[in-house]
């Protein structure tokens, strides 16, 4: 069981939240501060554990975030919360403070809740699983993609191919049937199509048997279908912009089991066009591949392209390569010992290893820096087949599947295995998607070679967007810190944490966790005669903020967009070389940045979008980082 926290606002703008132990909460009314009552209820590791002692309850937001202590026994009453408070946490604590059970709500708008909304919680022990409800079918390799604040989920096998679907509420740990439109439905179910979110929200359903696409609306359920003039299965499938998507490799024809029929794999791709179903020709794949992963990529240079990892060829082999296939003049690159599952970090780096289900087991892992043609390596661990990797609200990869659950941590380019008790023994052929309240979602798969019904939520730390504080390490060995560098091979882990610069490309490294709004960044590090960057508003390698701290040289802030750079502003001669502290305040349109209480630059900034902060090297320097504290 999850334990809901539930939001049912009272009177006077009071919510109440029961935690699980379970909360309820309340938006404000009129000029009533917003408040929440608490009700604890439940019981056992996923609501109220036997032994606990204590509950704390955070409002989060773009503030301080201030942890407030809970009575468990009744109902308490939580005054005068932020109105502009966006999330609740919730820990609950055992004996010597140890954290029993967590969770957090989705994001949520106080002024938008009427009384009686429910907000809920799902409460789960740290690193561990609780049950989610089950789906109305055993589905193994299902279809997945976020959507409407839950997931949909479509497809899949048990063991023959399947033409269902239906939806994920998060609030209610349940699912309910979606009727699929007209004309994806027969023998061959869903076999070999995608589910991608799109921009403005929905989830297109693509490829497959059907020569055809559908829109999902969660407040509509699916549009009519749109057929095109041709079907494509088995492909790598990613969204280009609001209106298109490109299928790339796949296969054109389909066995009544849902398999590629012998001689019918591809290695060129397709572009669909959304808005009225023309189909155009896309650039060619090195080779044939079948069931791979696609991803677009913007390098820091602005130049799209897609990546492409996984798969098996039109004779059933691994395909052990990645592929970066430019948009524009089609050329590929090919990258050598890529594996099967694939997660993009923070910074836009691509983190790639295993062996896909049914295939060979294999441990090798690499990374796919944007615009670094050779893949980076990272450790070779125990060979597996079946894992998925998914990137956590703080920066972490998190792989779950065929063997016990693993963390990258990209900061010093580790692996470790996660202790998840709870977890069940998966084969593959499960779906994972991070939920809005930062917990993981996994579902179906096998367990010793059965298709499940069951779905679980994987629950990391409660670090995440509105984490209201938050100090990194960088060369504690002993920690995890949620730092995610562009290039893993300009780290140098070891004590102490070094970052290097290079005149080949941009060397920075982001904070996972906090998102935008008005914070306060603050840095020790050596800084050495080439210069330090402070990196904000960072959406991807060439969309971001840098202020720019050369030693005898005039500060600046500078604006990276597609590839282009311009100066903003200009302050301040920078001290000398060493080891400084420095602060940035991003506050009311401002920018404002000291080095030991020296103020060397101070600017007008447009608000920025919700990227993260980071540290970077300039030119060929060494920057070694001490810490990094960010805070509300």
């Amino acid at each position: 069981m999850v334990a809901s926290l539930r939001l049912a606002a009272l009177a006077r703008g009071q919510r109440e939240v029961w935690a699980g132990v379970a909360l309820v909460a309340a938006a404000a009314c009129g000029g009533d501060a917003a408040a929440v009552r608490l009700v604890p209820v439940g019981a056992g590791p996923c609501g109220r554990p036997a032994d606990a002692r204590s509950l704390l309850v955070t409002p989060l937001g773009d503030f301080r975030a201030e942890r407030r202590p809970i009575g468990l026994d009744a109902p308490v009453a939580l005054a005068d919360l932020p109105a502009a408070t966006r999330q609740l946490a919730v820990e609950i604590i055992g004996e010597g403070g140890r954290v029993l059970a967590h969770g957090k709500t989705a994001p949520f708008d106080f002024e938008a809740l009427a009384d009686g909304d429910p907000v809920t919680v799902a409460m789960a022990p740290p690193d561990d699983v609780c049950a989610a409800g089950s789906m109305s079918t055993a589905r193994d390799h299902p279809l997945a993609a976020a959507v409407g604040g839950g997931v949909l989920i479509a497809g899949g096998y048990a063991p023959l191919p399947l033409a269902t679907a239906e939806w994920f509420d998060p609030a209610t740990n349940s699912f309910r049937d979606v009727p699929l439109p007209a004309g994806f439905g027969g023998v061959r179910g869903l076999a070999g199509a995608a589910l991608l979110p799109l921009p403005d929200g929905t989830v297109v359903l693509v490829g497959g048997p059907s020569p055809g696409f559908a829109i999902y609306d969660h407040g509509q359920g699916f549009r009519d279908a749109v057929l095109v003039s041709q079907v494509r299965a088995h492909s790598a499938a990613v969204v280009l912009d609001a209106t298109t998507v490109m299928l790339l490799g796949g296969c054109g024809t389909l066995s009544d089991a849902g398999t590629c029929e012998p001689g019918s794999a591809r290695a060129d791709s397709r572009i669909i066009n959304l808005a009225g179903g023309s189909i155009t020709a896309g650039p060619a794949l090195a080779a044939e591949r079948l069931d791979g992963q696609a991803f677009v990529e913007v390098g820091v240079d602005g130049r799209r392209t897609v990546v492409v990892v996984g798969g098996v060829d039109g004779a059933g082999a691994a395909v052990t390569t990645a592929e970066r296939v430019d948009l524009v003049t089609g050329a590929v690159t090919v990258f050598a010992a890529a594996g099967a599952a694939a997660a993009r970090t923070d910074a836009g780096t691509i983190v790639t290893g295993f062996a896909a289900d049914g295939e060979v087991a294999r441990g090798e892992t690499v990374a796919l820096v944007p615009g670094i043609d050779v893949g980076r390596p990272l450790p070779t661990l125990a060979p597996r087949a079946g894992a998925l990797l998914t990137t956590q609200e703080d920066g972490l990869v998190l792989a779950i599947g065929g063997g016990p659950p693993l963390r990258f941590l990209p900061a010093s380019s580790t692996w470790t295995t996660v202790t998840a008790p709870g977890m069940p023994a998966l084969d593959g052929g499960h779906a994972a998607i991070l939920l809005d309240d930062g917990s993981v979602f996994v579902v179906g798969g096998r367990v010793s070679a059965a298709p499940q019904a069951a779905a679980w939520r994987f629950r990391p730390r409660l670090l995440g967007r509105f984490t209201g504080s938050l100090t990194v390490v960088p060369g504690d060995d002993e920690s995890d810190p949620p730092l995610s560098p562009l290039d893993p091979s300009l780290v140098i882990p070891t004590p102490p944490w070094r970052l290097r610069g290079t005149t080949g490309g941009p060397s920075y490294a982001i904070v996972g966790g906090p998102l935008g709004g008005p914070l306060r960044v603050e840095v020790t590090a050596r800084v050495p005669v080439a210069g330090i960057g402070l990196v904000l508003g960072h959406v991807g390698p060439a969309d971001r903020h840098q202020v720019l701290l050369v030693p005898g040289i005039e500060a600046s802030l500078e604006r990276r967009v597609a590839g282009g750079a311009a100066t903003t502003c200009r302050g301040g001669v920078v001290p000398a070389a060493g080891l400084h502290t420095i602060t940035l305040d991003v506050r009311a349109g401002t920018a404002r940045v000291a080095m030991g209480g020296q103020v060397v630059l101070t600017c007008d900034v447009e608000p920025l979008p919700p990227g993260r902060v980071g540290v970077s090297a300039l030119g060929v320097g060494e920057v070694e980082v001490v810490t990094i504290a960010v805070t509300r």
